[in-house]
Protein backbone atom coordinates (compact mmCIF):
# COMPACT_ATOMS: atom_id res chain seq x y z
CA UNK A 1 0.00 0.00 0.00
CA UNK A 2 0.91 3.65 -0.43
CA UNK A 3 2.05 6.12 1.93
CA UNK A 4 1.92 9.81 1.57
CA UNK A 5 3.19 11.90 4.34
CA UNK A 6 1.88 15.65 3.97
CA UNK A 7 3.93 18.07 5.87
CA UNK A 8 2.14 21.59 7.42
CA UNK A 9 4.04 24.27 7.94
CA UNK A 10 4.20 23.80 11.84
CA UNK A 11 5.89 20.58 11.65
CA UNK A 12 7.15 20.27 7.83
CA UNK A 13 10.62 19.23 9.20
CA UNK A 14 8.80 15.87 11.08
CA UNK A 15 6.91 15.20 8.60
CA UNK A 16 10.23 15.09 6.17
CA UNK A 17 11.67 13.00 8.80
CA UNK A 18 8.29 10.69 9.23
CA UNK A 19 8.25 10.01 5.07
CA UNK A 20 11.86 9.18 5.15
CA UNK A 21 11.88 6.90 7.87
CA UNK A 22 8.56 5.07 6.51
CA UNK A 23 10.33 5.30 2.99
CA UNK A 24 7.25 7.08 1.88
CA UNK A 25 6.42 10.21 -0.04
CA UNK A 26 6.49 13.80 0.94
CA UNK A 27 4.28 16.88 -0.26
CA UNK A 28 4.98 19.88 0.95
CA UNK A 29 2.40 22.73 1.45
CA UNK A 30 2.60 26.33 0.63
CA UNK A 31 1.35 28.79 3.22
CA UNK A 32 -0.47 32.41 2.22
CA UNK A 33 -1.43 34.64 5.49
CA UNK A 34 -3.78 37.34 3.91
CA UNK A 35 -4.09 40.86 5.48
CA UNK A 36 -7.00 40.13 7.34
CA UNK A 37 -4.83 36.89 9.10
CA UNK A 38 -6.85 33.82 7.12
CA UNK A 39 -4.66 31.38 6.06
CA UNK A 40 -4.32 29.71 2.34
CA UNK A 41 -2.90 26.42 2.42
CA UNK A 42 -1.84 24.41 -1.09
CA UNK A 43 -0.17 21.09 -1.07
CA UNK A 44 1.92 20.79 -3.87
CA UNK A 45 1.34 17.28 -5.46
CA UNK A 46 -1.87 15.22 -5.38
CA UNK A 47 -0.93 12.01 -2.97
CA UNK A 48 -1.58 8.54 -4.73
CA UNK A 49 -4.12 6.10 -3.39
CA UNK A 50 -3.44 4.89 -0.28
CA UNK A 51 -2.39 5.93 2.98
CA UNK A 52 -2.03 9.61 3.78
CA UNK A 53 -0.58 10.98 6.97
CA UNK A 54 -1.32 14.66 7.96
CA UNK A 55 1.68 16.06 10.21
CA UNK A 56 0.72 19.55 12.18
CA UNK A 57 1.29 21.00 14.94
CA UNK A 58 -0.82 23.24 16.71
CA UNK A 59 1.58 24.78 18.48
CA UNK A 60 0.92 28.76 18.28
CA UNK A 61 -0.40 30.12 16.96
CA UNK A 62 -2.97 27.79 18.24
CA UNK A 63 -6.09 28.88 15.92
CA UNK A 64 -4.12 29.25 12.49
CA UNK A 65 -2.17 25.74 13.36
CA UNK A 66 -5.64 24.36 13.97
CA UNK A 67 -6.99 25.99 10.72
CA UNK A 68 -4.36 24.37 8.62
CA UNK A 69 -4.48 20.98 10.00
CA UNK A 70 -8.35 20.73 9.32
CA UNK A 71 -7.66 22.16 5.83
CA UNK A 72 -5.27 19.83 5.14
CA UNK A 73 -6.72 17.05 6.46
CA UNK A 74 -9.79 17.61 4.55
CA UNK A 75 -8.11 17.87 1.16
CA UNK A 76 -6.07 14.53 1.74
CA UNK A 77 -9.91 12.93 2.13
CA UNK A 78 -10.14 13.89 -1.46
CA UNK A 79 -7.47 11.16 -2.84
CA UNK A 80 -8.34 8.40 0.91
CA UNK A 81 -10.71 7.44 3.34
CA UNK A 82 -7.52 7.07 5.58
CA UNK A 83 -6.52 10.12 6.41
CA UNK A 84 -4.21 10.12 10.09
CA UNK A 85 -3.56 13.55 11.81
CA UNK A 86 -0.29 13.58 13.54
CA UNK A 87 -0.32 16.37 15.66
CA UNK A 88 2.93 17.23 17.79
CA UNK A 89 1.27 19.61 20.23
CA UNK A 90 -2.45 19.67 20.19
CA UNK A 91 -3.74 23.02 21.09
CA UNK A 92 -6.58 23.21 23.75
CA UNK A 93 -5.67 19.85 25.46
CA UNK A 94 -6.19 20.93 28.66
CA UNK A 95 -9.52 22.24 28.36
CA UNK A 96 -10.67 18.66 28.70
CA UNK A 97 -13.33 18.92 31.29
CA UNK A 98 -15.39 21.55 33.19
CA UNK A 99 -13.64 23.05 35.47
CA UNK A 100 -16.32 25.88 36.47
CA UNK A 101 -19.74 26.21 35.71
CA UNK A 102 -20.27 27.05 31.88
CA UNK A 103 -16.83 26.51 30.86
CA UNK A 104 -16.77 25.05 27.27
CA UNK A 105 -14.79 21.76 27.13
CA UNK A 106 -12.64 22.97 23.99
CA UNK A 107 -11.30 19.50 23.40
CA UNK A 108 -14.65 17.94 22.49
CA UNK A 109 -15.16 20.73 19.77
CA UNK A 110 -11.28 20.07 18.83
CA UNK A 111 -12.13 15.97 18.53
CA UNK A 112 -15.33 16.75 16.79
CA UNK A 113 -13.66 19.27 14.30
CA UNK A 114 -10.79 16.77 13.46
CA UNK A 115 -13.44 14.14 12.32
CA UNK A 116 -15.68 16.45 10.77
CA UNK A 117 -12.70 17.77 8.28
CA UNK A 118 -11.56 14.01 7.67
CA UNK A 119 -9.28 12.21 9.77
CA UNK A 120 -9.99 8.38 10.60
CA UNK A 121 -7.18 8.65 12.65
CA UNK A 122 -5.27 10.85 15.17
CA UNK A 123 -1.78 10.30 17.17
CA UNK A 124 -0.74 12.90 19.49
CA UNK A 125 2.49 13.57 21.38
CA UNK A 126 2.54 13.78 25.44
CA UNK A 127 -1.26 14.56 25.88
CA UNK A 128 -1.98 16.90 29.13
CA UNK A 129 -4.20 14.25 30.25
CA UNK A 130 -5.26 10.43 29.40
CA UNK A 131 -9.10 12.10 30.11
CA UNK A 132 -8.92 14.03 26.80
CA UNK A 133 -8.53 11.03 24.93
CA UNK A 134 -11.81 10.07 25.62
CA UNK A 135 -13.75 13.09 23.70
CA UNK A 136 -12.50 11.58 20.31
CA UNK A 137 -14.73 8.75 18.78
CA UNK A 138 -12.37 8.36 16.07
CA UNK A 139 -9.64 6.34 16.82
CA UNK A 140 -6.65 7.70 18.67
CA UNK A 141 -2.90 7.17 19.99
CA UNK A 142 -0.99 9.29 22.53
CA UNK A 143 2.83 8.76 21.99
CA UNK A 144 5.28 9.85 24.58
CA UNK A 145 8.64 12.19 23.31
CA UNK A 146 9.71 11.65 26.77
CA UNK A 147 12.44 8.20 26.06
CA UNK A 148 13.68 10.28 22.92
CA UNK A 149 14.56 13.46 24.97
CA UNK A 150 16.22 11.26 27.86
CA UNK A 151 17.73 9.86 25.01
CA UNK A 152 19.13 13.47 23.79
CA UNK A 153 20.45 14.32 26.54
CA UNK A 154 22.48 11.70 28.08
CA UNK A 155 24.42 11.92 24.57
CA UNK A 156 24.77 15.93 25.91
CA UNK A 157 26.48 14.12 29.29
Amino acid sequence: MSVTVIGGKASEDLAKKLSKRLKADFISSDLRIFPDGESKITINANPKKGKIIIVNSTYPPVDSNLMQTLSLIAKARQFSSDVISVIPYLGYARQDREFLPGEIVTLSVIAKLLKASGASKVIVVDIHSQMGLKHFDIPIKNVSAVQELVNHFKKLS
